[in-house]
């Protein structure tokens, strides 16, 4: 776990601190031809094997600052053909990967393969996969006749917020859940309430507010659901 830990530490330092603005904007206008491109991918290479300190470390040092750069490329290319798009955490991301395939590959946990046969990881990852897009799927079928209703002040909303916002705070629900805090699932909900409902109170806005509101409930609901229906599900796969 240390050894993440570092290579993590390295890679914040190396790519936030060590970093200067106009390394930046250098990639970003000459891409290949910027010499500070092949540097800051070296600098990775040199960080993480002071911060290993371990000398034997060297070929993965070399193999982190090419995977790097390799990363680091990639980003900047599809900068540049895909330039309305925000690649930054989909690049932070990729690095992050990286620094944990190198950490068990060098360590070898004993776990590394055992998780994909136990039970509990997979109730979790399929009650988080149903809080996400299958959930936005099923709540927008149930809503789409009153949808239809409201489609013309919906298109002042943006896009695909309210399907993110949901997911988001189902995936809230079922972590309070889980940790037996439904105050907090309370005070979750008058919050949204307050900050959504709060310019939709006028006799105009009443069919969008019961919309919304509606849209709310079911949202909701469908989180304790599946909440419930994990710990039951799980407390099945421990007395068995």
């Amino acid at each position: 776990m240390i050894l993440f830990v570092k290579l993590l530490l390295a890679h914040l330092i190396t790519d936030f601190l060590l970093q200067p603005t106009r390394w930046v904007e250098a990639k970003r206008r000459h891409f290949l031809a910027s010499w500070q491109l092949y540097v800051h991918a070296l600098l990775h290479g040199v960080v993480s094997l002071i911060f290993v300190a371990n000398i034997t470390f060297w070929p993965w040092a070399v193999a982190l600052a090419i995977v790097h750069l390799a990363i680091d490329i990639t980003k900047l290319y599809l900068t540049r053909r895909y330039p309305k798009i925000d690649w930054f955490f989909h690049d932070q991301i990729a690095h992050v990967i990286t620094l944990i395939a190198i950490t068990l590959i060098i360590l070898q946990p004993p776990f590394l393969f055992e998780w994909f046969n136990h039970p509990k990881i997979w109730l979790l990852a399929t009650a988080i996969c149903l809080l996400t897009y299958p959930a936005a799927v099923a709540i927008n079928h149930i809503m789409r006749g009153w949808a239809q209703e409201t489609e013309e002040q919906l298109s002042y909303s943006l896009k695909n917020a309210g399907k993110y916002i949901g997911i988001v705070e189902r995936i809230l629900i079922f972590t309070f859940i889980l940790f037996n805090q439904w105050a907090a699932i309370g005070l979750l909900v008058t919050a949204k309430s307050v900050f959504r409902f709060g310019n939709l109170r006028n006799e105009n806005n009443r069919k969008l507010t019961e919309y919304f509101l509606l849209g709310s409930l079911v949202s909701l609901l469908w989180a304790v659901i599946v909440s419930i229906s994990y710990q039951a599900a799980l407390n099945i796969v421990v007395k068995n």
